[in-house]
């Protein structure tokens, strides 16, 4: 019995989770962090399901104004992740997002646009 109230509790938690799989053009709020001295884009920060993109270095003008700052953008993914690690490119649709952590959804997260063939 206690098994199944432990999957009934955890089916709306794991139909939530973001996951990243397939190639594309994203949404992505989060954060950007300086990590070894290049700015890394990160969502789902301090959590399990964190996830870590590089930046590419043609990039770090236009993104320097947001790091350790909360953001939305729109970017895409043309290699496949490795786990919970990628690199985006094509940076669009930059801007400042005010943060919520009282709301009841995640203020952080990954949204797939448009799906895409990988490289």
């Amino acid at each position: 019995m206690k098994i199944i109230l432990l999957i009934l509790f955890l089916i709306p938690i794991i139909s939530k989770a973001q996951i990243v799989e397939a190639c594309g053009i994203y949404n992505f709020r989060g954060v950007v962090r300086m990590i070894d001295y290049s700015p890394f884009l990160i969502v789902n920060e301090h959590t399990l399901s964190e996830y870590k993109f590089s930046i590419p270095i043609s990039e770090e003008p236009r993104i320097a104004p947001y790091i350790d700052r909360a953001f939305e953008l729109t970017a895409t993914i043309e290699k496949r992740m490795d786990g919970t690690k990628g690199a985006v490119k094509n940076i669009q649709d930059i801007d400042y997002r005010v943060s919520d952590p009282l709301g009841e959804t995640p203020d952080t997260g990954v949204k797939l646009i448009k799906k895409i063939s990988c490289k």
